[in-house]
């Protein structure tokens, strides 16, 4: 368990900058925690190099088994020699739900490589309005923003990092490398920027489109996102208010009030 805090069960971490991190560890490695059960990261924010010897490399976390992920970053390198390599976790089984949360920089393994998760697993897990601009490079199953889905939700998110995979690699996607269960609803990957015209799941689109509002199927640009169109993707507003619960005005919200679209 090589990170900062190694070990975590039931922790809670937030509000805090970690910046130049240099993580090496075998198994199990990322910025805040090599293992994460049932912990809680709220408002994190890391740069640096991560790199593993074997399984579970995170920006953030190596493994992630359940828990919560809302409103944190990883800006830097992470490789993994092995499998389940991730820009922000490795390997997400357990119900985790990720909220809010990006990835750049770049990521590196071998299979279940991701921009922002390398698997995700449960039919609990949520990865809800997320991105990745990290670059990204395995041999298989190996995605934009996640490498393999193998149960659990996608939901409003995109990336946009070049991946890149030797011509003999499988399951190499511009969003999502493999898909064997789960669900993903409204989540794009740049065709231009990725390299990438296919992908297990998702919608491709030019780097023009993605920088268009209008392109973003029933996201948030109320309270969540803004985007200065033309110029750049989305990114997030001032998050903060979404750490408590509060008021909402239901006609400032956009959906059908189902999972897939829930608002």
């Amino acid at each position: 368990y090589q990170s900062l805090f190694g070990y975590t069960d039931g922790a809670e971490l937030s509000n805090m900058i970690l910046a130049d991190a240099s993580v090496q560890g075998y198994i199990y490695t990322g910025s805040l925690s090599g293992y994460a059960r049932s912990s809680a990261f709220e408002n994190v924010h890391v740069t640096g190099e991560i790199s593993g010897s074997l399984n579970y490399s995170g920006g953030l976390v190596g493994y992630l088994s359940g828990g919560n992920v809302h409103y944190c970053s990883f800006n830097g390198s992470v490789s993994g020699l092995g499998g389940y390599t991730g820009g922000l976790v490795g390997y997400a089984p357990g119900s985790p739900k990720i909220y809010h949360s990006y990835s750049s920089g770049s990521v590196a393994g071998s299979d279940k490589v991701g921009g922002l998760i390398g698997l995700l697993q449960d039919n609990s897990a949520v990865l809800s309005d997320c991105y990745s601009h990290a670059s990204v490079s395995g041999l298989k199953e190996t995605g934009g923003l996640v490498g393999y889905l193998s149960s659990g939700r996608i939901v409003r998110s995109f990336s946009t990092g070049l991946v890149i995979a030797p011509e003999v690699a499988s399951d190499i996607g511009g969003l999502l490398g493999k898909k064997v269960g789960g669900s993903i609803n409204f989540c794009y990957w740049d065709v231009e920027t990725s390299g990438q015209l296919s992908s297990a799941a998702g919608t491709g689109k030019s780097t023009a489109a993605l920088q268009q509002r209008i392109n973003y199927e029933n996201w948030n640009f109320y309270t969540l996102w803004q985007i200065n169109e033309g110029s750049n993707y989305p990114v997030f507003q001032n998050l903060s208010a979404y750490t408590v619960q509060q008021a909402v005005t239901l006609a400032d919200l956009e959906g059908e009030g189902t999972a897939g679209n829930p608002y």
